[in-house]
């Protein structure tokens, strides 16, 4: 009997279009030709694991030059928590970044690096780690770093771009955010309505502060209040030892790119390619990236053929649904946040 291979086909266009990180490569010749029935078995793994493969350099195809630069991604939520899923690399975002700053540390060919930033922020730790790494760097090296703002950078991503030497900023982008939340629902009514009770046992009054099964009293929301402005502190006293910004502008507002301008949270509205100019060390905007070898970091057969070029690292089912319910997952990464949410309800561990 004949027996065609359309199935198992379309079987492994699924798996790859649903985020397998490994290519699956499908060889037909004809068909294959059997006298009796044919028993077979797919195993297929679809667990996120991180690539054994360690970070190589690639060049962004058209630019050369004497001076080489790297633009380093700082994207999504800020976290110390590898980022598991369908479709995701798995990676830990600030494991990541270190592993690309330290790359462009011992690159000698490197003479400045691009910290191209899309992120509403993270937790304090996770943001405060990146900005101390971006530190650490500028005071073990001679390089540049150039912090480009391209479509968001508030909260911890904006405390990390203050960081570097210098700032720039997309015309469309949003900067700012300098505050910090400590993300709190109650959910009383409608665990009522689903006949859920909470029967946690404690030992210790406000072991869940905090949690969705019940209002906080006076007492304890003041001492959240009060580890929430100490972090807020921490916030503008690093901004500030860097950056003239006005007391007004530190209480957690966004601005656009020609109000942060003016209020001196960045330094030049400009494109990507200028900051990459910057970071090569030319005299005002470079304008173009012809002069400019710039090359970014990836693993295994990963490619770049632009400077906007983005690696997947956000869980596909995290997708699936609009919406998360608020509060339910606070047990995932909990805590405060230096983070803008425009609407807590939409922030997901996926960044989105």
């Amino acid at each position: 009997m004949f027996w065609r291979f359309g199935n198992l086909l379309c079987l492994c266009l699924l798996l790859c279009a649903t985020g397998c990180i490994t290519p699956i490569s499908v060889a037909l010749d004809g068909q294959l030709t059997s006298s009796k029935p044919i028993e077979a078995a797919i195993h297929a793994n679809l667990s996120p694991q991180n690539s054994p493969e360690p970070l190589h350099s690639v060049v962004l195809p058209g630019t050369s030059g004497a001076n080489r630069v790297a633009i380093i991604e700082l994207e999504g939520l800020l976290v110390q928590e590898s980022l598991v899923g369908l479709g995701s690399q798995g990676s830990n975002p600030v494991a990541l970044f270190h592993e690309k700053l330290q790359a462009a540390e011992n690159d000698q060919a490197v003479v400045g690096v691009v910290l191209r930033v899309n992120s509403p922020g993270g937790t304090v730790g996770g943001s405060d780690l990146i900005a101390n790494e971006i530190h650490r760097f500028r005071e073990r090296t001679s390089k540049r770093v150039v912090a480009h703002i391209l479509e968001t950078g508030t909260g911890g991503a904006y405390l990390a771009a203050s960081a570097c030497d210098r700032i720039t900023i997309s015309p469309a982008a949003t900067v700012g955010g300098i505050g910090v939340v400590f993300p709190v629902v109650v959910l009383e009514k409608m665990l009522d309505i689903l006949s859920i009770a909470d029967q946690s046992i404690k030992s210790g009054d406000h072991i869940d502060l905090g949690t969705a099964s019940r209002r906080m009293d006076p007492a304890e929301r003041e001492m959240i209040e009060v580890m929430a402005r100490e972090h807020h502190d921490r916030f503008k006293t690093a901004v500030c030892a860097s950056r003239k910004v006005s007391e007004k502008l530190l209480d957690g507002r966004v601005m656009t790119a020609t109000m942060a301008l003016k209020g001196g949270l960045v330094d030049e509205i400009c494109s990507l390619e200028d900051a990459v100019g910057v970071a090569a060390g030319q005299q005002g905007k470079s304008g173009s990236t012809g002069t400019v070898e710039i090359m970014m970091y990836r693993r295994g057969q990963e490619t770049v053929r632009s400077v906007y070029d983005t690696v997947a690292n956000q869980p596909l089912q995290g997708t699936v649904l609009p919406i998360s319910i608020p509060g339910l997952e606070r047990t995932r990464q909990g805590g405060f946040w230096y983070l803008w949410m425009s609407d807590p309800t939409m922030t997901r561990m996926t960044g989105k």
